[in-house]
Formats: C-alpha cells, sequence, structure tokens
C-alpha cells in the first residue's frame, strides 16, 4: 500500500491545484504518488509486461510515467484543470485525505 507523509496533506494539495497555488513541494509529491499508483498498476495489470518490454523497448517507469503526465499539464494560468475539473465535479465532496487517496 501507498503510504503518505504525515506533513503532507493530500486533500491539501488538490485544493492548492483548485485554485492554483499549488508548491513545488505538493506538485512533485503528487506526481510522485500518482506515478507509483501507475506503476503499481501496469506492473500487475499486464502479466506478461517482460514480453512487451523487450518487444517494444518500453520501461515500466516510461509507461507510468506516460500515463499519468496528460492529468499534469497546465493551462495559461498554472492550474492543472484536468485535476480541477475532476475534483470539483466529483460526488460526494472530498472531505478527508482518505477520501483523496481514493480520488487520486
Amino acid at each position: 500500500m501507498l503510504s503518505m507523509k504525515s506533513d503532507i496533506s493530500l486533500l491539501g494539495i488538490l485544493k492548492c491545484c483548485n485554485n492554483g497555488k499549488t508548491s513545488r513541494q505538493q506538485i512533485n509529491y503528487l506526481v510522485e504518488f500518482c506515478f507509483k499508483i501507475a506503476k503499481c498498476y501496469i506492473k500487475h495489470r499486464y502479466k506478461n509486461f517482460n514480453k512487451i518490454l523487450m518487444t517494444e523497448d518500453l520501461s515500466l517507469t516510461k509507461m507510468s510515467l506516460d500515463a499519468i503526465a496528460p492529468i499534469f499539464e497546465p493551462d495559461d494560468n498554472n492550474i492543472f484543470t484536468k485535476i480541477r475539473s475532476a475534483f470539483e465535479n466529483w460526488q460526494p465532496k472530498i472531505e478527508n485525505d482518505a477520501q483523496a487517496m481514493f480520488f487520486i
């Protein structure tokens, strides 16, 4: 299971993403968190992953980064619009870090 640093609130980061006031540390944490999820998912989802890597000259890391990159594309105001839109439209509203982890 993925763990969170006790001094960083995933919900707080998502709220900052929503208003465009995210620090570099928060962005890095969120990217790393999403990367770990993507990497675990790809690794366990595709049982013949090694065969894919050998034939396509890909790596698990590259595939994981490619999978999450689109959600971190900022608009002209440096707001991650895909995260913002999903966060605003999520029902029921996200109110704590456990719900934020599930959202991610």
